[in-house]
């Protein structure tokens, strides 16, 4: 993915941090390292990882400039830039999913797969796979094993230092990218009725109806939206089945399924 033009107003003022910079001489030393890095990694970044957007090189130094490494020639760490790229990070990818099936995903299903995608674990996957730990400018006794932090928080910093370089559409764009094989895979689920259980079970108890159970079971093979089943069971009477990604879901669909059964069904199951 080729970078997007950048404005002369931003190319005159400070040189763009990223591969598709000019001379190397005029960074500084810093900057320069982390740029000929970039270069190398979107060289052998696998297919599937889009080019990294340029930024400008005062920038890119903070990106790059945890609190503990801040030096004369390093001053700004990237704290401040990370806020920036948390916000816009998760602007991009609510925008994208409120847009992706054609503007036909649940409120539910955007919160709940825009928390996945901006999770520390996933944005702390996409900055390794960028080699960001290798990047960071840290005290020497800081470890960056998988559960630290750092690079995510890095890598966030760099999508704030792009929102600013660029624009939050290069953002958009970019992350879109990131998205694409993941995005593939997300199919427009029915909205469920979270009260539906509530609601049969107050209809069973004005029947004068027992309350059901619901038994659970979990296939570790199946889809993942099929790996939970759900039977609403009565008595040796199945009410309803419902199958999901989740106990919760399964659960709903099995009792929607109780729901439509007439009263009398239920009242031949008085006192079973």
């Amino acid at each position: 993915m080729p970078p997007a033009p950048r404005p002369a107003a931003l190319m005159s003022s400070a040189a763009p941090y990223s591969q598709a910079a000019g001379s190397r001489s005029d960074y500084a030393s810093s900057a320069a390292m982390a740029t000929a890095f970039l270069d190398s990694l979107n060289r052998k970044m696998p297919l599937i990882m889009p080019e990294l957007p340029s930024v400008r090189s005062d920038l890119g130094s903070q990106v790059f400039t945890h609190t503990s490494a801040t030096s004369a020639t390093n001053p700004k760490p990237y704290d401040r830039l990370s806020i920036l790229g948390n916000t816009v990070l998760i602007h991009a990818i609510t925008r994208i999913l409120f847009e992706h099936c054609d503007g036909r995903l649940s409120k539910t299903q955007i919160a709940t797969l825009r928390d996945k995608f901006v999770s520390a674990a996933n944005v702390g996957s996409w900055a390794r796979a960028y080699g960001f730990e290798k990047l960071v400018e840290v005290k020497p006794v800081t470890i960056l094993d998988e559960k630290s932090q750092i690079p995510g928080d890095a890598f966030q910093a760099y999508l704030g230092a792009v929102s600013l370089t660029e624009s939050q559409e290069d953002v958009v764009e970019f992350v879109k990218d990131l998205l694409g094989p993941a995005l593939a895979e997300v199919v427009v689920e029915e909205e469920l009725d979270a009260t539906v259980v509530s609601k049969l079970h107050e209809r069973l108890v004005k029947l004068g109806v027992s309350l059901p159970k619901y038994n659970t079971a979990v296939d570790e093979t199946a889809e993942a939206n099929e790996r939970f089943t759900v039977r609403c069971v009565l008595g040796r009477r199945t009410l309803g089945k419902g199958v999901g990604r989740s106990i919760q879901q399964a659960k709903w669909k099995a009792a929607a399924e109780a729901m439509e059964l007439g009263d009398r069904q239920f009242t031949i199951l008085k006192g079973k």
